[in-house]
């Protein structure tokens, strides 16, 4: 948390959806919800929950409204939206099976809930018939609804040109959820594609993000979700039935980019002097990172220090005026490159290089994005 930011302030910016009152939300699983609930208060962000695949339609409804129920009692003002997560696992639905009406339903009249999410399925690199499939179905919902868009990370580059046309078409908000198997903004032209999708005007909020949720809020995304491990980072490809990998990993804020605790714990080992692990965080209080690798509960530190960081960082966007917002997060980005080349290696004669993210951020041509 940096000096004079307010964390009982909703973090906004001008292209929140109306009746939405956050950018920036968590996402977090069904489980987690004791945890997330104080981080909702303690950071003043809005919370989506995604719920375990593999739960019936009956549990999914009554989980939802007991874990919305809990929410709400300790944080009353959160906005929340659940994600029924059914684009993941080792059965995943596909985006030719439609969409379930009751489920928008659901959330709106049971839930009162601002904006319902769609129950979407996966939508694979070139099956323009189950995006067509999805937004079909989506065109009769009525009310505050968000079509999820579970996507392959392709669709920001191959086939940039039919998604724009569609959605441009389709004229209401979608959310899109990314796959690949390590950062799908990481690909050659993702993240300037999705700035290019961004700036059509359609309605457009990131899920299952990590550091570039940032990017996409300082280049017009309507909100984007954070996600709190690394499953909920972005879509995980189903191969030989296994899913995301299990692990626990903290945010580097000047680096801008996520290690695992023992990577960090060893770099900090070798290279103690550096700045930038010291952590000035609301969560960190100006620790050094190395002390969540040593708590009893690390991944829940871990879990806070990274939500706490990544609300920070969002505020220092969202407090930018809207067009230099974009050039703001090229230079985070380009000093978050920089300062990796301060750590050195077991050898002292290499040092870390920035994950291809930054540099995919940073050739991104800055474009203003309003007044």
């Amino acid at each position: 948390m940096q000096e004079g930011e307010n964390v009982n302030d909703p973090i906004l910016t001008e292209s929140v959806l109306p009746g939405l009152d956050n950018s920036v939300f968590i996402q977090a699983p069904q489980a987690r919800h004791d945890l997330v609930r104080d981080l909702v208060v303690n950071e003043s962000m809005g919370v989506v929950y995604s719920l375990d695949p593999g739960r019936r339609r009956r549990n999914r409804q009554a989980e939802t409204r007991a874990i919305v129920d809990y929410t709400r009692h300790r944080a009353p003002r959160a906005p929340i939206m659940v994600d029924a997560n059914l684009y993941s696992g080792r059965n995943r639905k596909t985006g030719s099976q439609g969409l379930t009406a009751g489920w928008t339903d659901f959330q709106q009249t049971v839930c009162s809930l601002p904006y319902a999410l769609t129950d979407s399925g996966y939508i694979g690199e070139h099956d323009v018939a189950a995006l067509d499939t999805v937004l079909a179905a989506a065109d009769k919902l009525t009310g505050r609804v968000v079509t999820v868009l579970p996507l392959h990370w392709k669709w920001l580059t191959e086939h940039l040109d039919v998604l724009k046309a569609r959605l441009e078409a389709f004229g209401r908000p979608v959310a899109l959820a990314l796959e690949n198997k390590t950062d799908p903004l990481g690909e050659k032209g993702a993240a300037a594609g999705l700035c290019s999708l961004i700036a059509t005007g359609v309605p457009i909020l990131l899920l299952r993000s990590d550091t570039s949720a940032i990017g996409a809020l300082a280049y017009g995304a309507c909100g984007v979700a954070v996600g709190t491990e690394s499953g909920l980072r972005h879509v995980y490809p189903i191969v030989n039935g296994s899913g995301a990998p299990a692990m626990t990993s903290i945010l580097v804020p000047e680096l801008l980019t996520y290690y695992t605790l023992d990577k960090v714990g060893d770099a900090i080992q070798l290279n103690p002097d550096l700045n930038l692990w010291t952590c000035r965080c609301l969560h960190c209080g100006g620790r050094r990172l190395d002390w969540i690798r040593f708590h009893g509960a690390a991944a829940d530190q871990a879990f806070g220090h990274s939500l706490s960081s990544l609300s920070a960082l969002a505020r220092s966007i969202a407090a930018t005026p809207a067009s230099l917002r974009p050039e703001a997060w090229t230079e985070m980005c380009q000093n978050a490159q920089l300062a990796h080349y301060q750590i050195k290696k077991v050898n002292e004669e290499e040092t870390w290089e920035g994950k291809s993210v930054l540099r995919e951020w940073s050739l991104v041509t800055p474009t203003r994005t309003g007044a």
